[in-house]
């Protein structure tokens, strides 16, 4: 009746070895996909440990492609990064001939402990009440409605960069207001699902790093703990911008104490009918700590050629943080052309730059009707493009 998590005493992980020295670049490339083709085909195993595997290939005598799968269940990117921290540092401390100095981890068994002594009917009344009402799931600017429902074996990837000058704006715009660059970032999604047709009521997904402060040594644990919730936006567009920010992140702060619950139940405690997702969009930031010049001090150089993450849900906003602020949006094509998604994402772009400048005196009392997803350019090419020929009138 409850799922559980078996713990093997001990669980080899398998590694294959490649020589591809020698190699030219573009036999390189094809017998790459070749082996990245048939590693997604092999899949992975819930019932058999230890959901992981290793491709090692060698390139030259210093140079190695590591093509390293998991199952997300496994760990998130917080662990993740802590992992292959450790093992830069053992691999390093062998090269060396020394101890390797590594983290002394509290087991995921303490997480379990605390979750299991959480407060559910607390949480319960909680989210009941946030999501009393609601009952019809926001639609997205779908293309087609797959046949079958949604599934996690492909997806599509469009890239798009504020700009340093931009992020350092957003950066500073809010936190002049006092708020996160996430809420932020949530703000902006809710407000272009109202223009994209979702009403003045909209939710979405949002991931939470699931690491509860209270618990002692949680910073260093590695598994999944990792959560996705339901968030919920009001959209009036009388509202100053900052103020209504602020009330978001209210509400998410307040929520955040009730982030533990799975959302199987949540699904359950809402109005949405069963067999319904309770949304089809997440917004995912990513701000798990990982100290690229940690890997020098192991006397490793790294470059992440690509990251391959099929979504789970059709439509998926990561925001990486940093100088240049870069959303990915990844997406199922069953269900979106690419040029729908680059619309998504140029509007995206779009609002988060007029929110970057609501710190200017001109535009401190700024209201979420001021804020267009379109440039006046863009909008006068639509119309252009959409309205038919002109007609002269009195």
């Amino acid at each position: 009746a409850e799922p559980l998590q078996v713990v093997e005493r001990r669980a080899v992980v398998p590694v294959t070895h490649h020589d591809w020295t020698g190699w030219t670049a573009e036999r390189r490339a094809r017998e790459t996909e070749v082996l990245l083709d048939a590693d997604r085909a092999a899949g992975i195993d819930l019932g058999a440990a230890p959901l992981m595997r290793l491709a090692l290939i060698r390139l030259a005598q210093d140079r190695v492609r590591m093509v390293w799968t998991f199952h997300h269940v496994l760990l998130d990117g917080w662990s993740a990064a802590q992992v292959f921290d450790e093992v830069c540092e053992r691999y390093a401390a062998l090269t060396a001939g020394r101890r390797p100095q590594v983290p002394d981890r509290a087991p995921f068994a303490r997480y379990l402990e605390w979750l299991a002594a959480q407060d559910t009917a607390r949480a319960e009344r909680h989210w009941r009440d946030t999501l009393a009402g609601f009952a019809v799931p926001t639609e997205l600017p779908r293309d087609r409605r797959p046949a079958d429902a949604h599934r996690a074996s492909s997806s599509g990837t469009v890239r798009v960069a504020l700009g340093q000058e931009v992020s350092a704006r957003l950066r500073d715009t809010a936190q002049r207001a006092g708020l996160t660059v996430n809420t932020v970032l949530q703000g902006a999604w809710g407000l272009l699902l109202h223009h994209y047709g979702g009403g003045d009521d909209v939710v979405f997904g949002t991931t939470v790093s699931g690491r509860p402060a209270e618990l002692p040594g949680v910073t260093s644990m590695v598994g999944l703990f990792i959560n996705t919730l339901p968030t919920r936006l009001r959209i009036d567009r009388r509202r100053p911008l900052l103020e209504w920010l602020r009330e978001v992140q209210a509400a998410q702060s307040e929520s955040r104490r009730h982030d533990f619950v799975s959302l199987a139940q949540l699904q359950s405690w809402s109005e949405v009918p069963g067999g319904v997702s309770l949304f089809d969009s997440i917004v995912v930031f990513e701000n798990y700590p990982f100290d690229a010049g940690a890997l020098a001090r192991h006397g490793l150089a790294v470059e992440q050629e690509r990251d391959v993450e099929p979504t789970n849900y059709p439509l998926s906003v990561v925001v990486a943080p940093g100088d240049d602020v870069t959303v990915t949006l990844d997406y199922d094509p069953a269900v979106f052309d690419a040029t729908t998604v680059e619309g998504i994402g140029a509007s995206l772009r779009t609002l988060l730059t007029q929110f970057a400048a609501a710190d200017d005196d001109e535009a401190a009392g700024r209201r979420l009707a001021d804020l267009a997803p379109l440039e006046p350019a863009d909008g006068r090419r639509l119309l252009d493009r959409l309205a038919g020929p002109g007609a002269k009138l009195p």
